[in-house]
Parts: C-alpha cells; structure tokens; sequence
C-alpha cells in the first residue's frame, strides 16, 4: 500500500485575544489536521491504522524539512484520518521537532505526508491560513511582535526558529520575502545580492553604532547641555568603521614641549647658554650638554623614531552572536 493520495483541510486553532482584561490566551502549541490516505491507484481508501510522518518545508521542492513528526497508529476511516500536529513524537534521523507555536512564523509552509518506508506523496500541500492564527495581528505584539530586519544580541551556537546568523551570507529572495522586503529598498541592498540571493549583514568582530545623516547635530550629555565641539560625524547604513589596533600619526598627538634646566659651572656665562630651555618634541629633539669649563655648548640631535608599535584599540568585551529576524 502507498500513500498516494491526500486530501486535506487544516482545521486550525484560533489565537483569541481577551479584549476586556487585555490579556492575551496562551499561545496553542498543537494545531488539528485532517486528510484522506489513499492506496496507490489514487482512487481506493487506505486502511488502518498506520504509521504516518509529517513534515514541513519552507519551499514546496526542498529536499530537507525544517520540522517534522511522527504520529503512530493513526486511525483511518475510509482513508480518513485526523490528527493533532504537535502531539506527535520526532522522526528518527530526521528533521528538528519544536513546538509549533515557534515554527509557524513563515509566510506559508509546504506539508508532506509519507508513510515510513515509502515514497513522499510528490504533490506538497501549501499551509496558507489556519495555522497562521498563531501569529494572528490582535496579538501580534505581545507573542511574535518582533518585525523582519530585527538585529539581537544571542548568546546561544544556533540561530533560533525564525532568526538567521548575521555573518554575511546570502539567502534566496523567495525563501526569505519579509527579511528581503526589509533589508533592500527598491534595486538597492546594502547588504549586497545577487541574482535571486541577497546578504544579511555580516556583524562578526564588529559593535553597532546608529545611521545618522549630515546636519543632525549633536545629542544632550547628561546635563542637558550640547557642547560646541560635540559634533557627530555623519554616517550612512552599512558603513564599515573602526579599526582594532592603532598606530598613532604625529597629527594625533598632543602638541606639548619638554623643558630642563641647563646649569653654568663654571667661567664666562655664554648668552643663552643658562637658563631654562625649552623645545618641541616631534620625535627629534636637541640633547645639550657642557663641553669644557668655559661654558661652551655643543648640541648633538637624537635620531628620529617614528616606528612606534600599534596599540589596542579595544573596549573590555564579551564576544556573542549578532542574529537577525526573518
């Protein structure tokens, strides 16, 4: 006997919001499916009870499922069956088993039907509404309220259900449309794409400052007060700035002299010989010292160093993963 034939409607549980107290009812984890097995002319009802495994795909022609479960025993009449998606136990060897109040949160997954040991059913059903209750708009702010684009700080290996690593890769536009829709304005992606494929932000090794345009200013410190030199340099979404190690330049350092007291022992004082000296430092400087009795100077110049080793640029840091909302 083959499961080749399926008939379905998803039953669907309903996300209800309480309007009176505001608060919203726990988010169901399981959700009622219906379908008709059929035997491999297509036409006869399967009989049973039967082993049957579920699976969802993001897109109705891959090859792995992005969740899935098994069911046991399932009751059949005339080739009917029902079952409680959610209820069931994970597959064997096969694909991740999260409840699916965490899994419904694509625009519409692709449901295939086997029964262990045979071939898939090759046409996929296409889960378009009742399932989609979970993330239903009356409470879409306090259960799955966080938009496409979303960047968040994650201290797990994994992405979770719904979210992508920002390491730069690039995803199909089709598999992906809301994250898409919201990192690409128009022809325009700062990410980058190509083709069918855009990138996510590639955050590895980086922190996160905000965009601003020329012309907005400087924001208050914490008197209230904005400083006449606060300025803040413009920057434009996807900038790349910063650097970990630094070498100083001479036009960073601090203009600055040293001085030192140059003592006459003995004889005729020279004009200009005694007193205190003073000098500019830009790695070279004079090095004076007395000669002879009568107060003569000569002045031998030190060599010039500007090879100083770079330093750490650092902040005391935690290193994470930067994940983004799909």
């Amino acid at each position: 006997m083959h499961a080749k034939g399926i008939t379905a409607t998803a039953l669907g549980i309903i996300l209800l919001a309480n309007v009176a107290s505001g608060q919203i009812d726990p988010v169901p984890t399981t959700v009622n499916y219906q379908g008709t097995l059929l035997q491999a002319d297509g036409v006869s009802p399967e009989s049973g009870p039967k082993n049957i495994e579920f699976r969802l795909y993001v897109n109705k022609g891959d090859v792995n499922a992005a969740w899935g479960e098994l069911h046991t025993n399932v009751p059949l009449v005339d080739g009917v069956y029902n079952v409680e998606l959610g209820t069931g136990s994970p597959i064997s060897g096969g694909p991740p088993h999260a409840a699916l109040n965490s899994v419904f949160i694509q625009t519409a997954y692709w449901l295939g039907v086997t029964v262990p040991g045979e071939a898939e059913r090759a046409e996929r059903q296409q889960l378009v509404s009742a399932p989609y209750a979970f993330t239903a708009n009356t409470a879409m702010t306090a259960v799955h309220g966080v938009p496409p684009g979303t960047i968040a700080a994650w201290a797990g290996s994994d992405a979770p259900v719904g979210w992508l690593p920002c390491d730069g890769d690039a995803y199909a536009k089709n598999a992906y449309p809301e994250l898409y829709a919201a990192l690409c304005v128009g022809d325009t992606c700062v990410w980058g794409e190509s083709g069918d494929d855009f990138n996510v932000p590639k955050l590895g090794g980086r922190t996160l400052i905000g965009a601003m345009a020329a012309g907005q200013g400087a924001d208050a410190n914490s008197a209230g007060m904005v400083p006449a030199t606060a300025g803040l340099t413009a920057h434009t979404l996807g900038d790349l700035l910063g650097e970990e190690t630094h070498q100083l330049t001479l036009a960073e350092m601090a203009a600055h002299a040293h001085y030192y007291d140059d003592y006459h022992w003995s004889g005729t004082q020279d004009t200009g010989d005694t007193g205190s000296h003073a000098m500019q430092d830009s790695f070279k400087w004079d090095h004076y010292r007395y000669t002879d009795p009568t107060g003569g100077i000569n002045t031998d110049a030190d060599p010039e160093n500007d090879e100083a080793a770079e330093h750490n640029n650092m902040q005391p840091s935690v290193v994470i993963r930067f994940i983004i909302k799909y």
